[in-house]
């Protein structure tokens, strides 16, 4: 992430035209369908929610080192305190998706994300709007890097994301 950038508009400005035009799509078609994209503070009323759009793709993951347990985001949310955001897409008081962001020193960690995927197949942006919300955290953390994990890497691509090795994965 360039030093220079300090807002998301930063980050939309640097984009060429056609990934440019895309993100705005994203946001028009998500608010033509009455979504809007808004941090969520406090998770464990939304636990049961959140869990289920978690679970919607876990369940499609063919790798699934872990399945996380109903109480498992918003104890992360509590222990890490200003380290820890999360965003969801809601379309009146319904949750569509969710996305955490985690911070560990320079670095914004794209963490979980779960989606309704009914929704998604009407042609709403969920997924790629969640991940631009990441990049916005990163930005408003001032982290000089993103992770983005190790899936969906064309979508990841269009946002600006690099490939970089992977050197280990365990399981514990």
């Amino acid at each position: 992430i360039p030093e220079n950038w300090r807002s998301y508009d930063d980050y939309i400005a640097a984009l060429d035209a056609r990934y440019r035009r895309n993100a705005k799509d994203q946001v028009k078609k998500l608010t033509a369908a009455g979504c809007s994209v808004e941090p969520l503070n406090n998770l464990a009323p939304h636990a049961r929610r959140l869990h289920e759009l978690y679970l919607a793709v876990h369940r499609n993951a063919s790798v699934r080192l872990v399945t996380l347990g109903e109480s498992y985001l918003p104890a992360v949310a509590g222990a890490l305190g200003d380290n820890f955001r999360c965003h969801v897409v809601r379309r009146g008081e319904e949750i569509l998706g969710f996305v955490t962001s985690l911070r560990d020193g320079d670095t914004a960690i794209a963490y979980y994300i779960g989606f309704d995927r009914a929704a998604a197949g009407e042609g709403l942006p969920i997924y790629l709007r969640l991940l631009h919300a990441t990049i916005g955290d990163a930005i408003a953390w001032r982290c000089r890097r993103l992770s983005l994990g190790r899936t969906a890497l064309e979508p990841k691509a269009a946002l600006g994301a690099k490939p970089e090795p992977l050197y280990l994965w365990m399981r514990h």
